[in-house]
C-alpha cells in the first residue's frame, strides 16, 4: 500500500500519516482491525477444513473476504476515482476479483491440493485479503509502538497538583497551573510542570526525559522537568509555564513530527511502487495471452496463470520494507533519550563521513565557573567591575555569561542595563551605570596583554572586559571535558567517521581540548558565520556533514549541515528546534548509537527490498509455467509482506 495514501480514520485512533488501507474506510461498526483479523483467521480455518462439503455461497471464506477484503477494495476505489492514483490496493482488489470470478467460471468447482487438502479459488481470494490485512496490521503495530512511547510517559502525569496560595495549599487540576505558580512536590510524586526549585533538596529520576538512569541531584535554583519522579525530599518549585509548555509536551510534538516525515529511501520505494503496479497489470495480461497461444492452454488455465501473476506481483512487501524499518529505528532510539525528527535525518546520519563538534557545552560539560578575575585598571575596584559585568551578561544564555553572573553575586546586585546587545559567538555590550560595558572573547588585539596570555597558558578560557573601550579586567574560566568524549571520538574513528572541532574559543585552548580527546582537525576561533562556511566547504568536497552542538551560536551550522544533532537539547529550545536529532541527555556516546542504529536500519530496509523484488520475480516465472496456483501465490506473496514487517521489527531490540 502506498503510504502516502494511508489515513486511518478509526474511532479509536487519531489521523496518522502511516497506517493501513484496511482502516481507510473507517471502523463504522466499532470492530477493531485485530478482531477482524482474528475472525477472518477462524473463517479461513473453517474453509480449509469444511468448504469442500458446503455450497460456494455458504463457504466460510466469504467472512474473511468481507471483513478484510472490502476495506481494501474501498481504498483502491477511492484512490483511483477520487485521487486518480493507482495503488497496490488496486492490484490486490483485481487479484481477489479474479480469484472469485474463477470460482464461479469453473462449472465443476475445480480445487487444488495444498498439503493434502483441497482448496478452492475462493480460498485464494480470502487468503489474499486476510494476509494483506495481517501484514498491514503488523505494520501499524510496529509504527504505533514507537509513536505511543512518549504518550506513555505523559499519561503518567498526575491529573491533580498541590499549589501554594498565600499561606495555604490547595489542590487544583494540573492543566490549570500557570507560569509563576508555586507547586508542592512530595517524595515519590511525579512532577507535573517544568520549574525551578525554590526550597528543598532531592534526587530526581529524569530517565523519562534525558534517558539517564542515574538520579540527578537537585537543589535550590536548579531546573526540574515535567514527567520526572521526585525520589526523596519535599520540594517546592516555581512553574516556568503550563503543562502544555513543558519539555515533555515538546518531545511529544517532536515525535509526532518524526512519524510524519519520510526519508528519501521511503519516497523512492513509493515511487517505484507506482511504476510496478501498472507493470503488474500488463504482465498478468501478457502471461495470460502468451500462455494461451504459445503453450496451447485453455482460456481458463491461461486466466488462472494471469490471476496468479496479479497476486504475486503486488509490491506490498516492497512498499512496507522501508517505513517499518525507519519507524522501528525511531522507537529504538527514543528509548535511549534520542528524538529523531524525520526519516530523512535517520538516512543522512547513516551516510555521515565528517562530524563537526562544538566545544563548550558539547564536548565539555558547559558547567563553567570563574577561576580567576584579574583587574587591569586602578580606576575601578573589583566589586564595582564584577557588578558591571553581571549587568551586561544578565540576559545572555551562554554558559560563560551564566558563570560570570554566578561569580558576581558575591559582590552585590547588578545595575539596570540599557541598550543591551548580544552578539552570538562574540560577546555582549550594554550601557550600565552610565558606562559602555563590553565583555567579549579574546581577539588578536588582546594578544599583547600579559594576563590574557597567562590565563590561556594555564588552560583557562578567557573573557575580556572593557569599559568605555578600555580593557579593565579579564576573566579566567574553566570547564571540564565530558568523561566519555575521548571514547566517542575513538568509536567514530573505528566506524570510519572523521571528527573536527569548531570553537569560538581561543585557538590554544581549543587545540588543548582537541588533543585531550583525540580530535586531529581544529578550527578556532571561529564566529557562527565562519562555522557555516567551514561546513559549506566540507560539503563542496563531497562530505556528508553532521554538526553536533548545543547553543544559539550553533544554530546556523546546525541548519546548514546535512544532518544535525543537539546534545543536552533540553538546555536550549532554539537548538532543539534547529537540530534534526535531539539527544535529551548529555551522553556523547549516543552519537555512535544513533549512527549504528541508522546504518543497521538502512541495511535492513535494503535487504527487505531486494528480498521482495527477487521473490516477486521468481514467483512470476513460476506462475507463468503453472508451477504455482493463486492459492500458493497468495501464500508466497503475503508471507513475504509479513516477513518484511517482522524483519524490520527486529530493529526495536537492536542494541
Amino acid at each position: 500500500m502506498n503510504n502516502s495514501e494511508k489515513h486511518c480514520c478509526c474511532k479509536k485512533h487519531k489521523p496518522k500519516p502511516q497506517t493501513c488501507c484496511c482502516c481507510e474506510s473507517g471502523d463504522k461498526q466499532g470492530m477493531s482491525q485485530g478482531k477482524k483479523i482474528l475472525i477472518s483467521f477462524f473463517a479461513l480455518i473453517g474453509g480449509f477444513l469444511f468448504s469442500k462439503n458446503l455450497p460456494v455461497f455458504l463457504a466460510p471464506e466469504w467472512i474473511a473476504i468481507f471483513l478484510c477484503g472490502l476495506p481494501i477494495c474501498k481504498a483502491a476505489t477511492i484512490a483511483l476515482f477520487t485521487k486518480r492514483k493507482i495503488t497496490s490496493a488496486l492490484l490486490v482488489t483485481l487479484a481477489m476479483i479474479g480469484a472469485i470470478c474463477l470460482q464461479f467460471y469453473n462449472p465443476h468447482g475445480e480445487k487444488h491440493s495444498v498439503g493434502g487438502c483441497e482448496l478452492s479459488y475462493l480460498f485464494a481470494a480470502a487468503e489474499v485479503a486476510f494476509l494483506m490485512a495481517l501484514g498491514e496490521w503488523l505494520e501499524m503495530r510496529t509504527i504505533k509502538k514507537s509513536q505511543d512511547m512518549m504518550k506513555t510517559f505523559s499519561d503518567l502525569l498526575p491529573q491533580k497538583a498541590l499549589v501554594k496560595k498565600g499561606d495555604s495549599t490547595v489542590e487544583i487540576a494540573s492543566i490549570e497551573i500557570k507560569k509563576g505558580d508555586v507547586v508542592c512536590v512530595k517524595p515519590h510524586d511525579i512532577i507535573v510542570v517544568d520549574g525551578i526549585i525554590l526550597s528543598g533538596t532531592t534526587n530526581i529520576n529524569e530517565a523519562s526525559i534525558t534517558g539517564e538512569s542515574t538520579p540527578a541531584e537537585k537543589s535550590i535554583g536548579t531546573k526540574v522537568f515535567a514527567g520526572t519522579e521526585n525520589l526523596e525530599g519535599y520540594i517546592e518549585i516555581q512553574a516556568l509555564g503550563s503543562s502544555v509548555e513543558s519539555e515533555m509536551a515538546k518531545l511529544e510534538r517532536l515525535v509526532e513530527e518524526a512519524s510524519g516525515t519520510k526519508a528519501p529511501i521511503v519516497r523512492e520505494a513509493d515511487k517505484w511502487a507506482t511504476y510496478v503496479i501498472p507493470c503488474a497489470i500488463v504482465a498478468a495480461t501478457l502471461v495470460c495471452l502468451i500462455a494461451k497461444f504459445t503453450l496451447d492452454l485453455t482460456w481458463l488455465e491461461a486466466i488462472i496463470r494471469g490471476v496468479t501473476v496479479l497476486i504475486v506481483f503486488c509490491p506490498c512487501a516492497f512498499v512496507l520494507a522501508t517505513p517499518t524499518a525507519i519507524s522501528a529505528a525511531i522507537g529504538n532510539l527514543m528509548r535511549k533519550g534520542v528524538i529523531v525528527k524525520s526519516g530523512e535525518a535517520l538516512e543522512s546520519v547513516a551516510k555521515t563521513s565528517l562530524i563537526f563538534f562544538d566545544k563548550t557545552g558539547t564536548l565539555t560539560h558547559g558547567n563553567i565557573s570563574v577561576e580567576r578575575f584579574e583587574i587591569l585598571s586602578s580606576e575601578y575596584d573589583k566589586s564595582y567591575l564584577a557588578r558591571l559585568a553581571s549587568t551586561a551578561e544578565m540576559h545572555s544564555e551562554h554558559p560563560i555569561a551564566k558563570a560570570i553572573c554566578a561569580f558576581a553575586k558575591q559582590f552585590g546586585e547588578p545595575y539596570q542595563p540599557h541598550d543591551l546587545r548580544v552578539f552570538a559567538g562574540i560577546g555582549v555590550e550594554a550601557l550600565c551605570d552610565g558606562k559602555s560595558v563590553k565583555i567579549e572573547r579574546v581577539k588578536e588585539t588582546h594578544s599583547t596583554i600579559k594576563s590574557v596570555q597567562n590565563l590561556i597558558n594555564d588552560g583557562l578560557s578567557v573573557a575580556v572586559m572593557s569599559v568605555n573601550d578600555t580593557v579593565v579586567a579579564v576573566f579566567g574560566l574553566s570547564d571540564t571535558i565530558r568523561k566519555n568524549a575521548k571514547e566517542t571520538i575513538k568509536e567514530l574513528c573505528n566506524i570510519g567517521i572523521e571528527s573536527a572541532l569548531l570553537s569560538g574559543d581561543n585557538r590554544t585552548i581549543a587545540l588543548k581540548t582537541a588533543q585531550k580527546i583525540g580530535i586531529e582537525k581544529t578550527l578556532a576561533p571561529v564566529l557562527p558565520s565562519e562555522k557555516l562556511d567551514a561546513i559549506k566547504l566540507a560539503q563542496q568536497n563531497k562530505s556528508i556533514v553532521c554538526m553536533v552542538g548545543d547553543g544559539i551560536n550553533d544554530i546556523p551550522a546546525l541548519t546548514q549541515a546535512n544532518v544535525s544533532i543537539a546534545i543536552a537539547s533540553l538546555r536550549n529550545s532554539a537548538a532543539t528546534e534547529s537540530a534534526q536529532i535531539c539527544v535529551s541527555g548529555d551522553n556523547l556516546q549516543a552519537i555512535t548509537q544513533i549512527i549504528k542504529v541508522s546504518r543497521r536500519t538502512l541495511n535492513i530496509a535494503k535487504a527487505n527490498m531486494i528480498f521482495s523484488v527477487a521473490l516477486n520475480t521468481i514467483s512470476v516465472l513460476l506462475a507463468f509455467f503453472g508451477i504455482i496456483t493463486p492459492v500458493i501465490g497468495a501464500l508466497i506473496h503475503n508471507c513475504s509482506s509479513v516477513g518484511v514487517v517482522l524483519n524490520s521489527a527486529r530493529i526495536l531490540r537492536f542494541k
